[in-house]
């Protein structure tokens, strides 16, 4: 059975009985997990993981989103990985804007997606004057 500290359990009891209960757990008690990320837990002893395999770490938001799925059948922990190795061309939204629209830089991925805390894909893309900066991956396009 896992050791590590429980910030909050949340059961479902019906008919006076236990059919499921969730942990959560501070993700900062693993490497990896940071301040305000959570690791969850099925049943006490079953951690819910990303769909590589590695550890998931999430927001209060998206952990009880991932309850609320596994509740009414569908588990899915993570959207699946995009296909954006390292080198791919994208555009980026650089923060400045003419008139109402918003610029974007184009660049390349320097490294390949990884699933952050908040449950969604981020990419590090180079950009001009700020080196590597992690992106959403559901905020580039791809060149």
């Amino acid at each position: 059975m896992e050791k590590r500290e429980i910030a909050l359990t949340v059961s479902l009891i019906m008919d006076g009985k236990q059919q499921m209960r969730f942990d959560l757990r501070p993700g900062e008690q693993w490497k990896g997990g940071t301040p305000g990320s959570y690791r969850l837990y099925r049943d006490r002893c079953v951690p819910v993981d990303g769909p590589d395999g590695e550890p998931l770490f999430v927001t209060l938001d998206r952990a009880f989103a991932l309850m609320a799925g596994m509740l009414c059948g569908g588990v899915n922990a993570a959207p699946p990985c995009p296909d954006l190795p390292t080198g791919t061309g994208v555009s980026v939204p650089n923060g400045r804007m003419l008139g109402d629209m918003a610029l974007r830089d184009v660049t390349r991925t320097t490294t390949p997606p990884i699933l952050g805390h908040d449950g969604r894909w981020h990419v590090g893309v180079l950009m001009w004057g700020c080196g590597t900066r992690f992106v959403p991956v559901d905020d580039l396009i791809r060149k």
